[in-house]
């Protein structure tokens, strides 16, 4: 009678270690070309860049849109950002199947107010 041969999985076998040496040793110049210098001086990050950037509340993202909008110091952008917010609270409800967008719009309202309560109290 012949001998059934006994399966074998993955995690049978033996156990060792892998040893990643070549991740493991780096230099000091690949060290020094990911890590900062610190002597950069001014420090730019990524929401500065952004804010300067946005030109109109979109519905996709529209609460962060009108923040930046209304926390830009190049121009004055207040009034437009306060009408495009009315026009994206608009078309959510008109667009919305059922109360699919109810809640985003919802949220654009207490932006809108946050946002108006903000501005006229400077």
């Amino acid at each position: 009678m012949k001998e059934k041969a006994q399966r074998r999985y993955w995690g049978d076998g033996e156990q060792g270690e892998v040893a990643l040496e070549s991740y493991a040793a780096q230099t000091a110049a690949k060290r020094a070309k990911y890590e900062p210098s610190g002597d950069t001086g001014d420090t730019l990050n990524a929401s500065d860049l952004l804010a300067r950037s946005v030109s109109k509340v979109g519905t996709q993202n529209p609460i962060q849109d009108f923040r930046d909008m209304l926390s830009r110091r190049d121009a004055d952008h207040v009034s437009e950002a306060i009408r495009q917010m009315c026009d994206v609270i608009n078309k959510l409800v008109a667009e919305s199947i059922k109360d699919m967008f109810y809640q985003k719009a919802l949220d654009c309202v207490r932006e809108l107010r946050r946002g108006c309560v903000v501005v006229c109290s400077i």
